[in-house]
């Protein structure tokens, strides 16, 4: 009975060790993708185009439009939810007027959805 218990136990404690690492690497993993950094976003959302980025971090594309990010706040009202025009599978699509008056959708990625960058980048 004595040698039951104690084997008992040692199994509870080799599954709650288990369950541990595994809880701490799923959330290594998780801190890991929300490092990713503008820059990175940028590369990767440039890169099956034809695209340069500059160190200030800007893209630069003969064949694209790419505004700032205070331009983009400013046109959708700082994303307000009064613009927001729908949800999608990697974000929320807001509506925006540039300074000049021309009207924009603005497709913005959410934190939580990196794998939706594939479906960002296509669209």
């Amino acid at each position: 009975m004595f040698v039951l218990t104690i084997c008992g136990s040692i199994l509870i404690i080799a599954v709650l060790i288990v369950l541990c690492t595994a809880c701490i690497r799923q959330k290594k993993d998780r801190d890991i993708d929300e490092e990713r950094t503008e820059r990175t976003l940028l590369q990767e959302l440039a890169s099956p185009k034809n695209v340069a980025i500059t160190q200030e971090g800007e893209l630069i594309s003969s064949d694209q439009l790419f505004m700032t990010l205070a331009t983009i706040k400013a046109a959708t009202g700082n994303f307000s939810d009064t613009n927001k025009l729908g949800q999608g599978g990697f974000g929320t699509v807001y509506k925006g007027v540039l300074p000049d008056g021309n009207e924009i959708a603005v497709k913005r990625l959410s934190r939580k959805s990196w794998q939706g960058l594939e479906e960002f980048k296509n669209e």
